[in-house]
């Protein structure tokens, strides 16, 4: 009968041990979970439909996408197609180097201000056609200029990224207007006509 006792009493100490791993891993490992499988900063499984940037002192830049990606503010117009997939690819592709949680954060005494991420100088958020808003904040670079913070709404982490993914997202409204008068590149045309005021029309053909 005592081992009948000493077998209960182990059976439920371990039911107890069990448990409280569970909880463990349920109220401190999920964050932890989570903030590991993003290797980028944003979702390149995702389908963007509009992109709203805003840099610090400055109108905010959005781009809508129907059949192509336009520009809608501060002013309406044509926006170079490649700027944009550039500034997506660099969210999308641009692998995390480092990942310090808020956690961590506050075990070594430091805020999210430390790294300019409450003040943030540029902000992108990306809209999908399901889900919510993703707003990408960019604050300070490391001391070397190599690297550049950034957080993730969301996501109670500051992550550290190289800083040339700055060049391809914060891009100022007038360098992604469409400079050139087709849509199609030299590539794609075989043949175009020319004429000049009453003269006759003049056919060139590749």
């Amino acid at each position: 009968r005592m081992n009948n006792r000493k077998s209960i009493l182990f059976f439920l100490l371990g039911v107890l041990a069990l448990a409280a791993v569970h909880v463990a891993l349920t109220y401190c490992g999920g964050m932890d979970t989570r903030i590991v499988r993003r290797n980028t900063l944003a979702d390149p499984n995702r389908s963007v439909m509009s992109v709203s940037v805003v840099r610090r002192g400055e109108p905010e830049t959005r781009l809508v996408r129907s059949e192509r990606w336009r520009l809608v503010e501060p002013f309406p117009g044509s926006v170079d197609e490649q700027v944009v997939m550039r500034m997506l690819d660099g969210l999308t592709l641009t692998p995390v180097a480092d990942v310090i949680s808020d956690a961590e954060l506050l075990r070594i005494g430091r805020t999210r201000a430390d790294f300019q991420l409450d003040d943030p100088p540029l902000v992108l958020t990306l809209c999908g056609s399901e889900g919510e808003p993703e707003r990408i904040s960019f604050g300070a670079c490391t001391p070397s200029s190599n690297e550049v913070y950034a957080a993730v709404s969301g996501v109670d982490a500051v992550f550290v990224l190289p800083s040339r993914i700055l060049e391809a997202v914060s891009v100022p409204a007038d360098r992604m207007r469409r400079r050139s008068l087709f849509l199609v590149g030299p590539e794609s045309v075989s043949g175009f006509d020319v004429k000049r005021g009453t003269g006759s029309m003049l056919g060139f053909v590749r």
